[in-house]
Order: structure tokens, then C-alpha cells, then sequence
């Protein structure tokens, strides 16, 4: 079987879902990526959303909230631009990940143990 996926002029849609991280994520990720202005109302503010939202916004993407569980993403035509000076990324919950350089350093030392 082989689909055929034609990109779409213009999606105007309005979804609810409860205000879930999984989906919140996604949601602002895609929503950054979007052709305008999204409107996400039911957006978790949780500590990990709210690291996605400051990701997004060191990507150039502005991102107002006017409410706690409303962002408004304006979109950049899936065009992201990646900060100025040292990039750190911290990677948790894979074999391996550290959730510090001090932690990585420790670990290094035999001193985590």
C-alpha cells in the first residue's frame, strides 16, 4: 500500500484535549513551527512545558502568555534560529544522560558512588 501526502494550502482547526505534558510539548513545538499566530489554550505550565517554551523562545520563536494555561506561539515557518555562544544540552532519562557537568564530573571520579 502506498500513501501520498500533499502539503495542505491552509489547516484551520480548533482541537480540546486536557491539559496533558505529552501533548502540551508537542503542541508548542508544533505550534512554533506553524505559518501564524496558534493559540494554545489548556497548555500545562509545568516545569518541563515551561523548559520547552524558553527552548522554543532561544529559537527565535515568540511566545506570549496572558494566562497560565494559554500560550500564544507565533510561528516562523518552520524556521528556527539557534542561539548565540555556548549550547549546553542536558540529556536525562537516556543510558548515560547527565543531568549536570558537575554530576558528569563526579561520576568521572568515582566520587557518585
Amino acid at each position: 500500500m502506498e500513501f501520498r501526502v500533499k502539503r495542505a494550502p491552509r489547516i484551520d482547526a480548533e482541537i480540546t484535549v486536557p491539559g496533558d505534558k505529552s501533548i502540551s510539548h508537542r503542541a508548542a513545538i508544533i505550534a512554533a513551527l506553524s505559518n501564524g499566530t496558534c493559540t494554545l489554550h489548556g497548555f500545562l505550565s509545568s516545569e518541563d512545558c515551561m523548559h520547552t517554551v524558553n527552548a522554543l523562545r532561544a529559537l527565535g520563536i515568540q511566545i506570549d502568555q496572558p494566562e497560565p494555561d494559554v500560550l500564544v506561539v507565533h510561528g516562523k515557518r518552520r524556521v528556527l534560529t539557534p542561539p548565540k555562544g555556548e549550547i549546553v544540552i542536558v540529556v536525562e532519562g537516556l543510558p548515560g544522560g547527565k543531568k549536570n557537568k558537575r554530576e558528569a564530573e563526579e561520576e568521572e571520579d568515582g566520587e557518585d558512588e
